[in-house]
């Protein structure tokens, strides 16, 4: 495997921070992102509107780019995630997709296996918070599911997220909670791997996930310790 792809969904220019506080906090991060990655992979591509192209272009940040008109996917935006699942689904050979907040430090190893994700964790959705997905999803839940800040592997599984997903976000009225962008794509995933029998492998390389508010919002502080100390 030596594909890398990005998504970078502004919502034609009305969220350039993708879950970042400032502008300068997703530069800052995305650059180094994007410089590692070309590193350890031939192809890096970035997937996006003409509104994030255009933006990173004009903060300086040539790279390769695939431009997206979302708006031609019947959706709800409310479901935020799913540009992504929209990328996974363009690729026909394996491929790896991390988010723009994920900065890989060293080179994967395994990434040969049909599913690769960034790690695997025990987290229960109760059945009452299920209501919204395909019954056949329902029957192959499993609550040891994917995490999706780097994912990859057989396009092919990918085509089968899409399709299963695309059905739950044409809902245009229903109320969006967490449990729903996540449902559509990690539980939905992890559900399609159980009914294959696959099993996912965790990837090998090391990496910083800025993947929590707490998280990016230190990238906007420089407070050392001697600016709290008071002067004697």
């Amino acid at each position: 495997m030596d594909r890398l792809v990005y998504t970078y969904w502004t919502n034609k220019g009305n969220n350039f921070l993708a879950g970042f506080h400032t502008v300068e906090s997703l530069l800052k991060v995305f650059r180094e992102s994007l410089y590692n990655s070309g590193k350890f992979f031939k192809e890096v591509i970035v997937y996006t509107d003409w509104e994030g192209k255009n933006f990173l272009l004009s903060q300086g940040i040539e790279c390769d780019y695939e431009v997206i008109d979302y708006d031609s996917y019947d959706w709800n935006k409310r479901f935020w995630s799913f540009p992504k699942l929209i990328t996974y689904s363009l690729q026909e050979k394996p491929f790896l997709h991390i988010d723009m907040d994920v900065i890989l430090t060293s080179k994967p190893t395994n990434l040969n296996n049909t599913i690769i994700c960034e790690k695997i964790r025990p987290l229960v959705m109760l059945s009452k918070d299920r209501h919204f997905l395909p019954e056949v999803i329902k029957k192959n839940y499993t609550p040891y599911n994917i995490c999706s800040g780097i994912l990859g592997g057989d396009p092919g599984l990918f085509k089968i997220l899409f399709n299963v997903s695309s059905q739950v976000v044409k809902n245009k009225t229903e109320r969006v909670d967490f449990n729903m962008i996540f449902g559509i794509e990690e539980i939905t995933l992890s559900a399609i791997c159980k009914a294959n029998n696959i099993q996912p492998t965790v990837i090998d390389c090391e990496f910083v996930h800025y993947q929590s508010s707490t998280d990016k919002a230190k990238l906007e502080m420089d407070i050392s310790e001697k600016d709290i100390k008071m002067e004697r």
